[in-house]
Formats: C-alpha cells, sequence, structure tokens
C-alpha cells in the first residue's frame, strides 16, 4: 500500500542518516533517534524533515546498531499496535524489505502485506 511504501522510504531514510552520523561520529551511533534532526553550529542537520523520524503511529522509529562492521543499523517500526510477539517489529515484512531491497526493487508494492 502507499502508507507501507512511505514508511520504507522515512525508514531508509533514518537508516542513512544513522550511517552518516556514526561515520562522523568516529563509528558511534546517537543515544536518540531524535539528534538526527537536530542542527549544528553549520544549520545542518543529518535528517532536516524531522517527521521522518516519526512513524505514522506517532512515535519514534527504533533502530538496532549495526552487528557487523560496515553493515548499516536495523530501523524499525513497532506498526499499529505498537506490539510485537518477538519483542521488536509487528512490521517484520517491512524489516526485511528496508534490510534486503532499494527502493528501485520494490516497484508498486509488490510482496508488501495489506
Amino acid at each position: 500500500t502507499g502508507m507501507q511504501l512511505e514508511v520504507l522510504s522515512e525508514m531508509w531514510d533514518v537508516q542513512f542518516a544513522l550511517a552518516d552520523y556514526a561515520m562522523n561520529n568516529g563509528g558511534q551511533y546517537p543515544d536518540e533517534i531524535k539528534i538526527l534532526g537536530i542542527k549544528d553550529e553549520n544549520g545542518a542537520a543529518y535528517l532536516d524533515d524531522t517527521d521522518r523520524l516519526i512513524d505514522p503511529w506517532n512515535r519514534p522509529y527504533r533502530f538496532d546498531r549495526p552487528e557487523a562492521e560496515g553493515a548499516l543499523p536495523r530501523v524499525y517500526t513497532l506498526g499499529a499496535d505498537a506490539w510485537a510477539s518477538d519483542g521488536r517489529s509487528a512490521c517484520a515484512l517491512l524489516d526485511s524489505l528496508a534490510r534486503n531491497r532499494s527502493p528501485g526493487e520494490l516497484g508498486d508494492g509488490e510482496g508488501l502485506a495489506g
């Protein structure tokens, strides 16, 4: 659906903003995702549109630091019900797509659960 594609797009933006942050901070990730939207002394932020830090259910996206050097962080949302049986993402399909495919590979939402 359109909302699922928007969520994926936001998660990719957050994922790459986190990677940029780590690259500029000795491999360290922020303690809170909202730091990505704070402007530095030059007026630049890692993510200018701070609305993209918040999922459609009005909660900040979550992230896990990468397990391997050179890997990207895992960005996820708990979804509409804020509950997940594995304690992580109720949007497991979105999460796996975000980790394994680029936005251009998604086409018209093929493979996304409704």
